[in-house]
């Protein structure tokens, strides 16, 4: 539950508000839709935010600590796959993050593919970025759904016409879904 930079002064020297007000702030949106790259972005901001601290350590460092697995989640999805619901991630992250997610906490293991907002010039809750994710599915709106822990995005996928499920930390991924 804890955010991943509550600690990064002390780790990594990091003054959080200049890390906000001259890299997130003023980037992430473009980032995020794939209208910029990180490591370039980031490197041109560090000398502003933390002239000792690489843009590369402060990425190892945010990636680590903004990756928590829940693990009886993938549980749950490892036996609906077994069932053959097929299970796609959709997020809304930039390129070096959404490989991260996959590649290295392994995530391409459990799921069969990833829609990203960097990938696909838009994020959630835009109509797009649902429009763009059936479109690559072949799948009517109605045959998807979105679970997710926001309601703006829950709101977004409605509007698109796929079904929708908030997630809150006691879901039960068989039981939202209505297979058990």
């Amino acid at each position: 539950g804890a955010f991943w930079a509550d600690d990064i002064a002390t780790d990594l020297g990091v003054d959080l508000s200049l890390l906000r007000d001259r890299f997130f702030q003023p980037f992430w949106d473009a980032i995020v839709i794939g209208r910029r790259e990180l490591i370039p972005t980031l490197e041109s901001c560090m000398p502003k935010i933390a002239p000792s601290v690489s843009a590369k350590a402060l990425m190892d460092y945010w990636f680590k600590n903004d990756s928590r697995l829940n693990l009886a989640l993938l549980d749950e999805v490892k036996q609906l796959k077994k069932q053959g619901i097929q299970i796609y991630l959709a997020t809304n992250q930039e390129h070096q993050r959404a490989a991260y997610i996959m590649d290295v906490l392994g995530l391409s293991q459990h799921v069969d593919g990833l829609f990203y907002s960097a990938e696909l010039g838009a994020k959630k809750p835009d109509h797009v970025f649902f429009e763009t994710c059936q479109q690559r599915l072949a799948r009517d709106p109605e045959e998807l759904i979105l679970v997710d822990d926001s309601q703006t995005n829950i709101r977004g996928a409605l509007a698109a016409g796929w079904r929708a499920v908030l997630w809150t930390s006691s879901s039960k991924l068989s039981a939202e879904l209505n297979l058990t």
